[in-house]
């Protein structure tokens, strides 16, 4: 019974946070143009909000309700990011050069990044770094920590990745059929090394690089963006 709870509670976390707060609630309480400062409010709202749906409260049910439970069962274990720590570092290495070297033959993201402003300084980046650093660490939680390893231990190894591949490449259907087709086959690397090594921290820094360079190249490789130095004062937010 735990193991269709498990898939059920993954699909509702994600659609609650997706048409509830991400878009009912940004289109209630904010505007979706304007700004700077607002472009920022309104990601920071979707990315901290995503945390929590995404991240929290999937471990918060488990932690109440299944007795014995911990989040090291769904690979936290932060022991395991230090002996990891150089294979994440060349991962994260190859991921920034091939999103480099697609991004330079083939140009950036044309929607990238989600900030939509023009100029771009170092404290815009950093905003829009821990945004989507914060956002991943519950996103990766949910798909590779409870929803994966929960299946994992029910079902077994390949039944679990078919499972998960499943449900993350029909999340990511509203962004479009190719967004799907690349969830899969992100989402199967991030399944494999996730049950391999037992941590879900190679597919936490495996997504955080791959958006981070995708946005990073998108504004350095954009002619319709520009990278400028801090202004005296920044927008506040």
């Amino acid at each position: 019974m735990e193991m269709p709870v498990t898939i059920i509670g993954s699909l509702l976390c994600f659609y609650l946070y997706y048409y509830f707060a991400s878009q009912f609630l940004v289109k209630k309480f904010l505007h979706e143009t304007g700004s700077e400062a607002n472009q920022v409010r309104i990601f920071l709202f979707r990315k901290f909000s995503g945390f929590v749906f995404m991240g929290i409260l999937p471990l918060l049910y488990y932690r109440i309700f299944i007795s014995g439970t911990v989040v090291s069962d769904f690979g936290l274990r932060f022991s395991d990011f230090g002996k990891n720590v150089l294979s994440i570092a060349g991962l994260s290495f190859f991921i920034a050069l091939f999103i480099f070297l697609v991004s330079k033959i083939k140009g950036p993201v044309r929607d990238k990044p989600q900030i939509r402003v023009r100029h771009w300084t170092t404290n815009l980046f950093l905003i829009n770094s821990l945004g989507w650093i914060v956002y991943l660490v519950g996103y990766e939680t949910l798909f590779r920590g409870v929803l994966l390893i929960t299946c994992y231990h029910y079902s077994g190894f390949w039944t679990a990745i078919a499972i998960n591949l499943a449900i993350y490449s029909a999340v990511h259907m509203v962004n479009g059929t190719g967004e799907a087709i690349g969830a899969l086959v992100f989402g199967l690397a991030a399944c494999l090394l996730t049950l391999l090594t037992g941590t879900i921290f190679f597919s936490i820094s495996m997504h955080i690089v791959l958006a981070l360079s995708t946005d990073y190249f998108a504004i350095k490789f954009n002619p319709d963006l520009q990278c400028v130095k801090n202004r005296t004062k920044t927008p506040k937010i």
